[in-house]
């Protein structure tokens, strides 16, 4: 299973490729507490694997310890923020040529491609409107081409400009 804060939605849907990939359900967490409901839910699907996206900050340390506690691998992909959470899970989906670009902060356009990028296994990687993050950047490197999901009030030119191959 792949766990997320319940109030991290960038976190979650970067984590719709990898969740596919691992054939996993998303399930959400409160930050400092397990959900009796979730734990239910990881016990009843059997899981061995839990995947938590999102830093400490996020996901407590006290909740990862109660996931160990229930299965028996607990992995962390977790970053200063919402942009360099994407990156680290674009490392998990493989070393794909393309990638989609959105908007960190405005879900509506990341929910919208989340299932295409699952079923697809590109990354979702965030931006700010007029700036690219260094995190997202970095995960950009050696990408030959890069789908960008939103109008220019979302990712403006400034940032389409420095996409390798962008197409919105």
């Amino acid at each position: 299973v792949v766990v997320v804060n319940y109030m991290a939605i960038a976190d979650a849907l970067a984590a719709a490729p990898l969740a596919y990939q691992k054939n996993a359900p998303i399930l959400l967490t409160k930050p400092n507490e397990l959900p009796a409901e979730i734990e239910k839910k990881i016990r009843d699907l059997g899981a061995s694997n839990v995947y938590i996206v999102g830093g400490p900050g996020s996901v407590s340390v006290n909740v990862e310890n109660k996931l160990k506690s229930i299965v028996g691998y607990v992995e962390r992909i977790g970053g200063k923020d919402r942009f360099e959470v994407a990156q680290l899970v674009a490392g998990w989906i493989g070393n794909p040529t393309s990638a989609i670009v959105t908007n960190g902060l405005v879900f509506s356009d990341a929910l919208a491609i989340a299932p295409y990028a699952a079923r697809n296994q590109i990354p979702i990687l965030l931006t700010h409107n007029n700036n690219l993050p260094d995190s997202t950047r970095a995960a950009l490197q050696g990408k030959s081409s890069t789908l960008v999901i939103g109008g220019e009030g979302s990712v403006n030119g400034n940032v389409y400009n420095q996409l390798a191959n962008p197409s919105r």
